[in-house]
């Protein structure tokens, strides 16, 4: 487990490394501009003058960690989707990835984490009330 979970550290780390400065950023700061305005630019350009990462990109990068740690556990069998952890992280990498597009003002992706926050919450409760349930049965 621990070789998979150290991969994707380093992968995300990685992503991390392109995502301050170079011409990729500047190029996507200059689409930015030219499609959703000076607000978010504006923003972005901030956060490239100050060494290319915006403390706003750590929340992001870290729910993106968790979410794909929770997907690596799962696939490698070291969790269920039936267990708490899976859905704790996958509330964990939605609120990352929530305050990270709010920040930007983008929206789709703030809906699309938002419900993902949603599911998780959710089925944590339903676990909940599911172990209650079956504890008040076996008495």
């Amino acid at each position: 487990m621990g070789k998979f979970v150290m991969l994707s550290l380093a992968l995300l780390i990685l992503c991390g490394a392109f995502q301050i400065g170079g011409r990729g950023r500047q190029q996507a700061l200059a689409a930015v501009t030219a499609e959703h305005g000076q607000q978010v630019a504006a923003r972005s350009v901030e956060s490239v003058k100050e060494g290319g990462i915006s403390w706003m990109d750590i929340p992001g990068w870290a729910g993106t960690f968790f979410y794909v740690l929770g997907y690596v556990l799962l696939t490698m069998g070291k969790i269920k989707s039936d267990q708490k952890i899976y859905h704790w992280l996958n509330a964990l990498g939605a609120l990352g990835l929530i305050a990270n597009a709010l920040y930007l003002s983008d929206y789709p992706s703030f809906v699309v984490n938002f419900i993902w926050l949603v599911i998780a919450l959710g089925a944590i409760v339903w676990l909940l009330v599911r172990r209650r349930r079956a504890v008040s049965k076996a008495r």
